[in-house]
């Protein structure tokens, strides 16, 4: 591989970088799962309180799936009060 390819593949890599799913325990005992991924703007965010490590990897199946259509929406973003949503009253 030469030098310009190598920069290529690894600009790539790094911006496609795959969620990693970490276990971790609570005060109480139970285990749980962390997704941690990199959002478009290649922050780093995680989530966790999965209770099996399938769904931890359905949700960062469906994080990489919409960041490579250009549909992800941060959590944070998706939020809204009930206030904003309906019209404004006198």
């Amino acid at each position: 591989m030469n030098r310009a390819s190598q920069r290529e593949w690894t600009s790539w890599h790094e911006e496609s970088a795959i969620a990693t799913i970490e276990s971790y325990q609570t005060a109480s005992g139970a285990k749980l799962y962390a997704v941690r991924y990199r959002k478009p703007d290649r922050k780093q965010t995680m989530k966790r309180g999965f209770t099996t490590k399938r769904d931890a990897q359905m949700f960062a199946a469906t994080v990489e799936v919409s960041k490579l259509k250009g549909e992800y929406v941060a959590p944070s973003l998706g939020k809204a009060t009930v206030g904003s949503l309906g019209p404004d009253r006198p």
